[in-house]
């Protein structure tokens, strides 16, 4: 009954936000509006996370010299369990209270992000530059010019509570490749690529898994899943969830996760996952089956979503 709950949920909460295309409607072709929905719905996932922690940490900021700024950022993230921060100060939900400052302040905003999530917006900024400095304002000059970066904010704010409380990072995954399978449909893309029912992801987790279920019960024996070509993440979050109730443990899985595509790479900040602290290195992996193994008890270190440049000793099922 809970997972149909969800699905229907994730519909209802993919609806919503898809439908905010219709105020750009005249702004953006069929084929543009992914370039605003998929960003801005990043955003406001972002925004949930940090609204129970962004006052608190900007406080214990607010008296710190410039030289350890950066220092005593990454400790109070650290002990806040984030990956990300954004030390303008500034939500989605602030932005809205000076609408005629929204297109300076939206800058303001963005720059405020950590390099880790500049790097992941700079995905959506279609450029053919080598330069290492991105310019993110495409992802938001074009619905200035056409006022409507107020209204859109205004939208997702008022209608997308994508708070961890409400949305699980699981189902965060599953909101964001529907909303890109949409968005691939109404530019006549093979969507199919894009989306994989969650039962099927379930199914070939658990066949991975089958005949190591033993293990888990063995103590302080963690698991290492990599997958190569991760897109969204949803095979590693369903993986995580399966370990967990299976073994009764909160976190037995260490996950790792690569994308030959770029544009996928930001839905994976939809969890826990630490897919926000580092880029992997080029793979040549054309599948998407996860190679698992487990991990000595004394590996208790969760390691980054970089794809190790060797993989030893893993086995594939």
């Amino acid at each position: 009954m809970a997972t149909v709950q969800n699905t229907q949920r994730e519909q209802e909460l993919a609806n919503i936000i898809w439908d905010i295309k219709e105020i750009i409607r005249n702004l953006y072709d069929d084929a543009e509006v992914e370039d605003v929905i998929l960003p801005f719905t990043l955003l406001r996932r972002l925004d949930c996370v940090l609204d129970d922690k962004r006052d608190a940490i900007m406080q214990e900021l607010k008296d710190t010299p410039e030289a350890m700024r950066k220092f005593k950022l990454k400790a109070l993230m650290k002990k806040n369990n984030l990956s990300f921060f954004n030390t303008s100060g500034l939500s989605l939900e602030r932005l809205l209270g000076a609408p005629e400052q929204i297109g300076q302040s939206f800058e303001t905003y963005l720059n405020g992000f950590t390099d880790n999530v500049k790097d992941i917006l700079a995905n959506f900024v279609h450029s053919d530059t080598d330069s290492e400095i991105v310019d993110l304002t495409p992802i938001y000059s074009r619905l200035e010019r056409g006022d409507k970066l107020f209204s859109v904010i205004q939208l997702f704010v008022q209608r997308a509570d994508l708070h961890p409380d409400v949305v699980t990072n699981a189902m965060m995954g599953t909101v964001f490749e529907i909303v890109i399978r949409r968005s691939k449909e109404a530019s006549n893309t093979k969507a199919g690529q894009f989306y994989t029912p969650r039962e099927i992801v379930r199914l070939l987790v658990s066949l991975t898994l089958c005949g190591q279920e033993s293990k888990l019960y063995e103590y302080g024996k963690h698991f290492t899943v990599y997958d190569p070509c991760c897109g969204t993440g949803g095979m590693l979050t369903v993986c995580k969830e399966y370990l967990e109730e299976l073994s009764g443990r909160p976190d037995p899985l260490l996950p790792c996760g690569h994308s030959i595509t770029p544009t996928p790479k930001p839905i994976m900040a939809h969890g826990d996952m630490p897919a926000l602290t580092s880029t992997p290195p080029t793979l040549t992996a054309t599948t998407s089956c996860p190679i698992i193994c487990s991990t000595p008890a004394t590996s208790t270190r969760r390691r980054s979503c970089s794809a190790p440049r060797t993989i030893p000793n893993w086995k594939r099922t």
